[in-house]
């Protein structure tokens, strides 16, 4: 779970910077992933501590803070906003290797576009159709967007996608910030500007490291 939740973090930060129009309007930083506890959060400030350092985070208002649970592919229904991280098949379409249902109303980094890590693509859209087929369920997933940063993409199309057998699919799910208290374990997706300030992108709860 641990291992899914920093893939599916960097896939949230993606989409959220490619999809911010703050972003958009200056190049991005390094993006960086954050592990550890709440130590505190006042107004805009949040200090996380990663193996007993604290670290202090800028939490902009907008930024979503949510909570993931494991769903059945079985739960995506057409209308559903999805991500999915995916490489390509021979025949033009993708295979999945995770996605991530967003919360109603929530749609973030909508397009096709390369995650630039290898073959690795990221759609983000609308489930239009679904069906089983021989090496899995089948989706096609509508975007009629494309974020500015995202070098690659074309605006609007249709990508259609296979789900094979044991991808991890999850549900996030917003939470409000209050949830945040000391203690309470975290995955923090940030930018990191040239000076080493850290601003968050996405601030997901997580599940307490596994015991050693």
């Amino acid at each position: 779970m641990r291992a899914l939740l920093v893939s599916l973090a960097g896939a949230i930060g993606a989409a959220a910077l490619l999809g911010s129009p703050a972003a958009a309007q200056q190049p991005p930083g390094a993006m960086v992933q954050i592990a550890g506890s709440v130590q505190s959060l006042n107004g805009t400030t949040l200090v996380v501590a990663q193996n007993g350092q604290p670290t202090t985070v800028t939490m902009p208002a907008n930024i979503m803070v949510s909570t993931i649970k494991p769903i059945s592919v079985a739960d995506i229904k057409p209308g559903s906003f999805i991500g999915t991280t995916n490489v390509d098949r021979p025949d033009g379409s993708g295979t999945s290797t995770e996605v991530h249902v967003f919360p109603p109303g929530v749609k973030m980094g909508e397009g096709h576009y390369s995650m630039g890590q290898g073959a690795n693509m990221m759609t983000n859209g609308s489930v239009t159709a679904m069906v089983t087929g021989t090496s899995g369920e089948e989706m096609d997933i509508k975007y009629d967007a494309c974020p500015p940063a995202a070098a690659g993409c074309t605006p609007g199309g249709t990508r259609h996608v296979v789900v094979p057998p044991g991808t991890p699919v999850i549900a996030i799910e917003a939470v409000d910030r209050a949830e945040l208290k000391p203690g309470v374990n975290v995955m923090v997706v940030a930018n990191k500007d040239a000076a080493g300030a850290l601003t968050a992108i996405a601030v997901n709860l997580a599940p307490p490291p596994p015991a050693k």
